[in-house]
């Protein structure tokens, strides 16, 4: 299989190819490229590397940093659109299949620093000139008399401006390594920095699932033991569960509690005990005054309803008495 592009006898196992893009407007685009009179199957058919310009490619910032010691493969950008008909208008092809670096990127860098090297000497030099001149200015007032450009006062500062520029091109060498040092440790950092924060996202969702099978076994209270380690305050529920436990193995209460097992401490579970059976004695002494008294209010009920009918007899004895017409 060759190339898409007509008359382009590149075959795509010997160059890297790229397929067409889904986006349609922007296949169209690649198709009108090619300028083949049949029909195309974008789907199936792609375009080498020599139909591309190095702008339409993503830059490769690790192996620019030095990080790694090989390039990664081209990738396109996702709005590339090939444009060389030649491939000899562009450096891609099989130079960067043998993974060799990139003569274009690497000479308009070095380009950019030589630019950036003169600069800062010349301006350097303007500053030195400028020094120069008011000790020259200086040195008239205090001799006196106007001083000659071709005195030794002006020829003496060439050597030192040969010093000054070596000075400066070395400090400028120093500075980009350092710049290339600091970049390549910055660039490590973020790699750790995503690779934490993926951890982390982890870790978080591994620890809300087993909160949530924690929480079907445990207590509210027995959670918090075990995310504080310290003293909390055991509800009803957990106090007679835990009594409940105890009471059918003590051996077995204690080999949990010897564990860890977030459980009350048998201090604890005696204090309760003690504390629930003098409420129930209260209970039971408050229940026994009520009913004592109910008794009492029924006994003076009866005394009360006696006292009564005592009353009522009498009565009748002494109308029987006193009326000798009452007949009975």
């Amino acid at each position: 299989m060759f190339c898409a592009v007509q008359y382009c006898a590149n075959e795509k196992r010997k160059l890297r190819s790229f397929s067409f893009p889904k986006d349609a407007k922007l296949c169209e685009k690649w198709i009108q490229f090619c300028q083949r009179p049949s029909k195309i199957n974008s789907k199936l058919e792609k375009i080498c590397v020599d139909h591309f310009l190095s702008e339409d490619f993503e830059r490769d910032l690790p192996y620019e940093l030095g990080v790694y010691s090989k390039p990664r493969p081209l990738k396109l950008k996702s709005n590339a659109v090939p444009s060389v008909q030649n491939k000899t208008d562009v450096y891609f092809g099989s130079a960067y299949e043998q993974q060799k670096p990139k003569p274009v990127r690497t000479k308009t860098w070095k380009t950019k620093n030589v630019a950036q090297r003169k600069q800062i000497v010349d301006a350097l030099l303007e500053e030195y000139n400028e020094q120069m001149a008011d000790q020259g200015a200086q040195l008239e007032m205090h001799l006196g008399a106007p001083t000659n450009e071709d005195d030794d006062v002006a020829e003496l500062p060439a050597e030192e401006v040969v010093q000054v520029v070596i000075d400066a091109d070395a400090y400028l060498t120093a500075l980009e390594k350092e710049n290339t040092e600091l970049r390549r440790e910055n660039f490590k950092m973020k790699l750790a920095i995503e690779k934490l924060q993926r951890q982390l996202t982890m870790c978080n969702g591994r620890y809300s699932e087993l909160f949530d099978n924690l929480s079907r076994i445990f207590s509210k209270a027995q959670l918090q033991k075990l995310q504080s380690g310290k003293r909390v305050v055991w509800q009803q529920r957990d106090l007679r569960d835990s009594c409940a436990l105890y009471a059918t193995s003590p051996s077995a209460y204690n080999m949990l509690l010897k564990k860890g097992y977030p459980l009350p401490s048998k201090r604890t579970l005696q204090h309760w005990e003690a504390t629930k059976r003098f409420q129930e004695a209260d209970d039971d002494i408050e229940s026994c005054s009520n009913q004592l008294q109910i008794e009492a209010e029924h006994e003076e009920a009866q005394q009360v309803e006696l006292d009564q009918q005592t009353y009522n007899l009498i009565e009748a004895i002494d109308i029987t008495q006193v009326d000798p017409n009452y007949i009975n």
